[in-house]
């Protein structure tokens, strides 16, 4: 459908002159929009509306409970045909978009060429809104009514909450959390990835069904409460771990307050990859490759969207 005078003002037939999508297979395609399906059924709450890059793949925008919308879009809900002329053009449309109602936006990895393309975009996507996942080979997820890490308000403080510093009076037990942390990790991680849970100490949580140990820990393993532990002696135990096979770190949400206990830590996991956030289940976080290791900022957890 050819969109109507208006409807995609500066929009264009504009791609990179090696367009990386194009030496997809088509079975390679179909398990990146699985796997995006997944992740949106895990990350993103139901009646939620979507805007997905899609370049007209109707089954790739068909989220279940969920709306989704074709970027960029004629104003009937149409792909467009078109990609933005420029980043001017993608801002303006996703701008017009979320007023609309639009509550996330969702770039698959086979058009992760848009944030070199349209580096503004991509720039105006990382400052104006909360990241909810980056997958390097499924997706970016953005929460489009939420503001990145750090970010200043007259109603906000200046640093970052994770759930306060105190412990939680209604805490979830293991019994509790554990079944949807399972469920998460199963969907979001590799079968064989090792985790480090920061916990109370109970080993339960370690029975994620998969190799997984206490953090912080003693020479022998055992669990060290953050509080006792040295900050910056704990982030060489995260790097050591790390080079033993350790890959994520999984926090139940019953920890996000010992989490902010450590700034050492929260300094630490801003440098990381958030691979998953939900509020009433867990954060978990890829581990940093090395100290010179740049990844996006991690997104604010206080008020992170989603239901165990």
């Amino acid at each position: 459908m050819t969109p109507g005078a208006g409807e995609l003002a500066g929009l264009d037939t504009v791609a990179p002159s090696s367009d990386p999508e194009a030496s997809l297979s088509e079975a390679d395609y179909l398990d990146i929009r699985r796997r995006i399906h997944e992740v949106v059924r895990k990350l993103i709450p139901a009646r939620s509306t979507v805007l997905v890059v899609s370049k007209g793949d109707e089954a790739l925008v068909r989220l279940e409970d969920r709306e989704g919308r074709h970027f960029p879009c004629t104003a009937t809900g149409q792909f467009g045909g078109y990609h933005p002329a420029d980043a001017v053009a993608a801002i303006s449309h996703l701008e017009e978009l979320r007023a609309s109602g639009a509550d996330y936006f969702l770039l698959p990895s086979p058009y992760f060429w848009w944030l070199d393309h349209y580096p503004e975009f991509a720039d105006h996507l990382l400052s104006q809104y909360r990241l909810v996942t980056d997958r390097p080979d499924t997706c970016l997820i953005y929460h489009l009514n939420e503001p990145p890490l750090g970010t200043v308000t007259a109603a906000a403080p200046s640093t970052i909450s994770l759930e306060g510093p105190s412990p939680p009076e209604d805490a979830s037990s293991p019994l509790q959390l554990l079944p949807p942390i399972r469920d998460l990790l199963t969907s979001v991680l590799e079968s064989d990835a090792a985790v480090l849970v920061v916990s109370d100490g109970d080993d339960a949580w370690l029975d994620l069904d998969r190799r997984a140990w206490h953090f912080p820990q003693d020479a022998s393993g055992r669990h060290v409460p953050i509080e006792r532990s040295n900050g910056p002696s704990m982030l060489a135990q995260l790097e050591a771990l790390r080079d033993h096979g350790a890959r994520y770190l999984v926090v139940p949400s019953t920890s996000f307050w010992r989490v902010e206990r450590s700034q050492e830590l929260l300094r630490y996991l801003r440098r990381c990859r958030p691979i998953a956030l939900r509020e009433r289940v867990c954060a978990v976080f890829q581990l940093r490759d090395g100290p010179g290791d740049r990844a996006p900022a991690l997104t604010e957890l206080a008020g992170i969207e989603g239901h165990a």
